[in-house]
């Protein structure tokens, strides 16, 4: 019994010990008769019994110790090693006769602690060693006899099958386990010391997932490592040769052979289930067998994100791999080819991919990618999932194998990459005649996709006619190719302004995803839907497809594609138009889709959108340096990727933006871009709709502040339509500016029936945005279509009231001024006189010295030069336009609405 006596103390341990304050305070305030710690080794079960000893003997605490071996499986031994560790506490135990059994035993020990002051701590440290159904049963008789009187903590590698019930029911038995035994970050950051930084400590955390073991090897290794350079934390799981001594030593030689050879012959999965170890390894037994590995729980990790699944800690499955890849090379490959076509069937192509390929298969791995959906993944899962599919494949295969080209190509139109794009659909067409129809039907799609993208159907006038013949072409019960090639005729027929048109091949497109259930084709269709809407001011109409379409995505899994970035740039810029004040929270998720589409690919009209959203957001709330940068990327943008309509929108908005607080540089910026040359170039092409009413809108600004109304009357002019009302957004947003201009050269009459027409379209669309975006000049002009106009219907006079009394207009620089100390402002520039102010606006002089005395207290000015200079300066007023303008504004104007004479 000599060697039986070490095991009454705790072993010592050679290295210092990290105190665990947490698991020490839980010890001492459990109210438990009975603790399990149950871990695999190297979780510090033995060191936290150690210090908890050590902190109960400064109490005086009687503290019974007892490191359990095979030899006490025998249940009269295992009773006398528990009187033996009894005894050495300082415990008066009886001497008994040599042939007592063990629940006599067990009985003299009830009686010893019942006897002792206080309450007795009992460590049975290695519990697992002597798991058997008559110790269990001893174990249990001596608690339920001490009661309160016996504090029992058992430390097992695995969790025994003790009869606890009654204890679980009663709250008197407790569990720590792996989890609450690993180190956090902060004990993981302390054990390595100070000779390392925070980085290297979260390193090592992250690797070893706080197994104290491994957290004590790896500062070793560190330790040696720094003495050849700058260790490498990584390094450690692969070449720490004390590691792998370890989990040999402790851990598998532990196992039996049949459950080393589960761990090892699944070791390059990168999860494991009962199920799934059967059908690779060609057996029946994993299931039983993976719950006999019960005790390596710590190491052996439950996946959360599989039913029975498990996967191993880090650590372990480096050691794993390496032992199989020692395994016979025709085992390895005869394993890793069983795995590919399980996980394919499971719906995990790019794990099945990297197991054909490991087992050198290309043939099966090309299968799987194609029953995985090849390229056409991107546009149901995003671009992500498809790089996943690619990247075991060598680049040299896939620039050579044409499924794999037209899916890199795929790939690289969606981040913008159009160049090399260009490059693989290039390869791919030069095979074309020996491909199948399947590949150059993905071929004429990725085609199409890339056309878009890239903005060449803007530039081409057969696009439409082109895609639309394509979409006929296809086979009969191909809904998905047709449809998506409609999807693409939309975006085109936007892209050209033809928006009637575009919704008409978008409904098609939806009709035909419909059929087959391509819910994110569906959801694309109707985003084309909600643009041509859009663009046409019809905001009702546009709202319900973005909700559709929003309803559509919410019943499918996470998608990584860009549709919903496109989403939350089209609602941004419907919230806008619809007069709804811009918030906080929605300029973060417009800037959070804008960061979306930049890092992927969107098309212009949706970059246009989100931009100018994103624009409007920021003038709004008076932060015009942020403005510019918006657009200064918007710009970037369309250079980086060659988007010809996109830069042309960004230079008006950087135009229209610096002509509200740096006159002078948008002066320059028009002469050196000669703005005007590029406005005479693209007025009339059909694709530059949008970059010539912008341009257009921002040159006329810049003509007026320069006192040349009568060229700014001129470009507004020429882009008025033909013949009839303004019907896109586009038009009715240059008809506002018109009308606004129209009005301050004392045009009144052409400048009420232009505005008046105009109101009663915003009545019935709800485009709020369309007169608001006009600045806090429009109250002007609405008060002069309600005075002159507003009765020629009710639903105008509601759009006047409803526009004069909108939250927009809520802490901008007007809010502080009545409406007719605007209009007197507005006047004070072309009207030299009270007494012509008083003449233009009804009223008599005396008014209009009253309302000359409040706004020269407002806005801080002495006379009425420095009014009118600080009404420009805040955005109260436009410049006046010039005296060679003035004839024109006379001979149109009616009598009442004559312009200002001295």
């Amino acid at each position: 019994m000599a060697l039986a006596g070490v095991r009454l103390h705790p072993p010592p341990d050679a290295a210092a010990t990290l105190p665990r304050r947490c698991l020490l305070a839980e010890l001492d305030a459990s109210t438990a008769l009975l603790t399990l710690l149950v871990a695999p080794p190297g979780y510090g079960k033995t060191a936290v019994l150690r210090q908890w000893q050590e902190q109960s003997r400064e109490r005086r605490t009687p503290f019974a110790w007892l490191s359990l071996d095979r030899v006490d499986a025998d249940p009269e031994r295992f009773a006398r090693m528990l009187l033996a560790a009894l005894a050495h506490a300082g415990l008066d135990v009886p001497a008994l006769p040599a042939d007592a059994h063990g629940e006599a035993l067990v009985d003299a020990a009830a009686l010893a602690i019942a006897a002792t002051q206080g309450t007795v701590a009992l460590v049975l440290d290695d519990y697992d060693r002597v798991a058997h159904g008559d110790v269990h049963a001893l174990l249990m008789r001596l608690v339920r006899h001490c009661g309160r009187r016996l504090r029992t903590v058992v430390a097992s590698a695995g969790a025994p099958a003790l009869p606890l019930a009654h204890l679980w029911v009663r709250g008197l038995a407790e569990r720590i386990d792996a989890a609450a035994l690993a180190f956090d970050a902060d004990e993981t950051r302390r054990a390595l010391g100070p000779a390392y930084d925070a980085e290297t400590a979260a390193a090592v955390h992250q690797l070893t997932l706080g197994w104290p073991v491994a957290v004590r090897l790896a500062r070793a290794w560190l330790d040696a490592e720094r003495a050849d350079g700058a260790p490498a934390v990584m390094g450690f799981a692969a070449r720490s040769e004390a590691l792998a001594a370890y989990l040999d030593e402790e851990v598998l030689a532990s196992l039996e052979p049949a459950l080393r050879d589960l761990l090892v012959e699944t070791a390059m999965l990168a999860r494991i289930d009962g199920r799934l170890a059967d059908q690779i390894r060609g057996r029946d037994d994993s299931v039983a067998l993976l719950e006999r590995l019960a005790p390596l729980r710590g190491l052996l990790l439950v996946d959360d994100g599989a039913a029975h699944g498990y996967r191993h800690h880090p650590l372990f499955a480096v050691h794993l791999r390496r032992r199989f890849d020692a395994l016979p090379a025709a085992m390895r490959g005869r394993l890793h080819r069983a795995a590919a076509t399980c996980l394919g069937a499971e719906g995990d192509a790019a794990s099945a991919l990297a197991h054909a390929l490991a087992a050198g298969d290309e043939s099966l791995a090309l299968a799987l990618f194609v029953d995985a959906g090849g390229w056409e993944v991107a546009l149901v899962r995003g671009v992500a999932s498809l790089q996943a599919l690619l990247r075991p494949f060598d680049r040299r295969r896939v620039r050579v194998l044409p499924d794999l080209a037209l899916a890199q190509a795929c790939v690289h139109s969606s981040l913008g990459q159009f160049p090399p794009a260009q490059a693989l659909l290039e390869s791919v067409r030069d095979a074309a005649d020996h491909l199948p129809a399947r590949l150059q039907r993905g071929y004429a799609l990725v085609v199409a996709l890339l056309r878009v993208l890239m903005d060449e159907v803007a530039d081409n006038p057969g696009a439409v006619a082109g895609l639309r013949s394509q979409a006929a072409a296809m086979d009969a019960d191909d809904d998905v190719g047709r449809g998506l090639l409609l999807a693409a005729c939309a975006a085109a027929c936007t892209a050209r302004g033809a928006f009637a048109e575009a919704g008409d091949r978008a409904r098609d497109a939806q009709e035909a995803l419909e059929r087959r259930g391509h819910a994110v084709g569906v959801a694309h269709a109707l985003v084309q839907q909600a643009l041509s809407r859009l663009h046409r001011g019809q905001t009702e109409h546009a709202r319900l497809a973005l909700a559709q379409a929003r309803h559509g995505l919410a019943g499918l899994p996470a998608s990584e594609t860009s549709l919903p970035a496109a989403l939350a740039c089209i609602e941004a810029r419907l919230e806008l138009l619809r007069g709804e004040p811009p918030s906080a929270a929605g300029a973060l998720r417009l800037e959070a889709a804008l960061l979306r589409l930049e890092a992927a690919a969107g098309w212009v009209d949706i970059y246009a959108d989100g931009f100018e959203a994103a624009i409007a957001m920021a003038r709004h709330r008076g932060d015009p340096a942020a403005a510019l940068a918006l657009a200064e990327r918007a710009a970037a943008l369309a250079g980086s990727r060659r988007l010809a309509r996109l830069a042309g929108l960004a230079m008006a908005w950087r135009i229209d933006i610096l002509l509200d607080h740096a006159a002078a540089s948008a002066h320059r910026l028009i002469v050196q871009a000669d703005v005007e040359s590029e406005f005479a170039h693209i007025r009339a092409q059909p694709q530059a709709w949008r970059q010539a009413h912008a341009l257009g809108r921002a040159l006329a600004r810049w003509h007026q502040s320069s006192g040349r109304g009568a060229r700014a009357l001129e470009i507004l002019d020429a882009l008025a339509p033909a013949g009839r009302p303004p019907e896109t957004l586009a038009e009715q947003a240059t008809a506002a500016a018109r009308a606004l201009l129209l009005q301050q050269r004392g045009e009144q009459h052409a400048a009420l029936a232009l505005a008046g027409s105009l109101l009663d379209r915003v009545a019935v669309d709800g485009a709020l945005q369309v007169v608001l975006g006009l600045g806090a000049p429009a109250k002007s002009l609405l008060r002069l279509v309600r005075q002159h106009g507003g009765g020629e219907g009710a639903a105008r006079a509601a759009a006047i009231r409803q526009l004069l009394a909108h939250p927009w207009w809520a802490g901008r620089q007007d809010a502080d001024f009545s409406e007719r100390e605007l209009d007197v402002l507005a006047l004070l520039a072309p009207c030299r006189s009270n007494k012509a102010i008083a003449r233009r606006l009804n009223l008599s002089e005396n008014t209009v010295k009253f309302h000359l005395k409040n706004l020269f207290r407002k806005l801080g000015a002495g006379t009425r030069a420095e009014a009118v200079e600080r009404g420009r300066e805040l955005g109260l007023t436009q410049p006046a336009p010039a005296a060679a303008d003035a004839g024109r504004g006379q001979a149109n104007a009616p009598r009442h609405g004559l312009p200002c004479r001295d």
